[in-house]
């Protein structure tokens, strides 16, 4: 792919900003665009390269901001920034040589090569296909507790559920034998993973409009959360 062909595409994706810009917030189009942008540019410069990570760090949100719709245009002009960064660098390059092209490997076909618990594979596929990073997860961490509630059927939910499920003394559910010590380490370590994943995972996603662009990240989520769920079906209830 020549230089010229590289700044028509990036220069159409810049066209498409004054559309994103009319749209409310949480709408699927700013995830869809950014998310072909910055495939793009891992595809043609590499993961390392600084175009790639001019573009995904503009991503992160830092510091406070008022209400959505701010966090919304905080978040698109951004983007819009390290796009126009991205442009006015590669419009000094004046060689034609092709780059050579890396191959793509898109998001969902990470999804699928993770090989999640079901239970995640049901509940976030569609979302994450789709560029929905954090409702994915959001519903991905539902079905942790969903699972734990309706294994023990304790009508407790998020914190208070897993502190008493997975409590080292007299556990509704056990991971394993807690005859030694480093068996009751591991217990109780995943009590504080569960109960940590109610309280700074699942309640912050569902009460918060936080802005999740990055699809390796939310594989990272993903992964814990079918981890959890795992390791909940392999241990023995108490209560069966």
């Amino acid at each position: 792919m020549t230089k010229k062909q590289i700044l028509t595409f990036l220069n159409e994706k810049m066209q498409e900003v004054y559309k994103l810009e009319t749209l409310p917030p949480n709408n699927s189009e700013l995830p869809r665009w950014c998310n072909e942008i910055e495939m793009f540019l891992h595809k043609i410069f590499g993961k390392d390269s600084i175009e790639y990570e001019t573009f995904r760090e503009a991503g992160i949100l830092r510091g406070l901001v008022e209400d959505r719709y701010t966090q919304y245009r905080k978040a698109l002009k951004s983007r819009e920034t390290a796009l126009a960064a991205i442009i006015k660098t590669h419009e000094k390059l004046e060689d034609e040589e092709p780059l050579e092209e890396r191959e793509l490997v898109l998001p969902i076909e990470l999804f699928d090569a993770m090989r999640f618990h079901p239970k995640v594979i049901e509940a976030s596929r569609d979302l994450f296909e789709d560029g929905h990073y954090r409702d994915a997860i959001l519903r991905a961490f539902i079905e942790v507790n969903n699972f734990v509630k309706a294994k023990t059927r304790l009508e407790l939910d998020n914190r208070d559920l897993m502190s008493k499920v997975f409590r080292l003394g007299n556990p509704v559910i056990k991971l394993n034998e807690l005859k030694t010590q480093s068996e009751k380490d591991e217990q109780e370590g995943f009590m504080f993973l569960f109960m940590g994943a109610m309280v700074g995972i699942r309640n912050p996603k569902a009460h918060d409009n936080i802005v999740q662009s990055d699809p390796l990240r939310a594989l990272e989520y993903l992964a814990l959360a079918s981890l959890l769920i795992k390791r909940a079906e392999e241990g023995v209830c108490q209560t069966e």
